[in-house]
């Protein structure tokens, strides 16, 4: 009897930023392969984005104010690019960092809307944002997902450059 033999090939894989070997997933749907009713069910955007902060200017007491430009790759909508905004909490008591991001690609654009925990007037950026999808359009019109966002920042001389883990 005769082994069926198997000819193995490999496929080359654009560059991506990759999470931890001890992040789980959730299981998702991509929205483009689903039918419109099942590309509305709620799933989360595996995945990390990468670029830099620029404080805008603004009124301090209002808090910080940032531009986010960037790029990266998340599950279920693949290689992306990243602009948008951070606000940090201002002359407050208490209060929430917020932000929005636009991601973009050849399929269209998911809107995000971040929300971090309540902090003290004119704290830092958190580590931690809940992420909400608010919008979308072309493939991803119909894409609803929320989430943890893990924000990392660092400043590089007069750059400031940050990481954010979508779980």
């Amino acid at each position: 009897m005769q082994r069926p033999t198997a000819r193995l090939q490999v496929d080359e894989l654009e560059s991506r930023t990759v999470p931890s070997a001890s992040w789980l997933p959730r299981p998702i749907l991509h929205s483009a392969h689903v039918a419109p009713a099942a590309a509305a069910q709620d799933i989360g955007l595996p995945g990390a984005i990468h670029g830099t902060l620029t404080a805008s200017p603004g009124i301090p007491d209002a808090g910080a104010h940032f531009a986010v430009n960037g790029s990266g790759w998340l599950l279920g909508l693949g290689q992306v690019s990243v602009s948008g905004t951070l606000q940090g909490t201002g002359f407050i008591a208490q209060g929430h960092a917020t932000g929005q991001l636009t991601l973009t690609n050849a399929k269209g654009t998911v809107t995000v809307d971040l929300v971090g925990p309540t902090q003290q007037g004119f704290a830092p950026l958190p580590h931690r944002f809940h992420f909400t999808v608010s919008g979308g359009t072309g493939a991803y019109q119909n894409l609803k997902a929320s989430g943890e966002v893990f924000f990392l920042q660092q400043q590089n001389g007069d750059t400031t450059t940050f990481q954010m883990l979508f779980t």
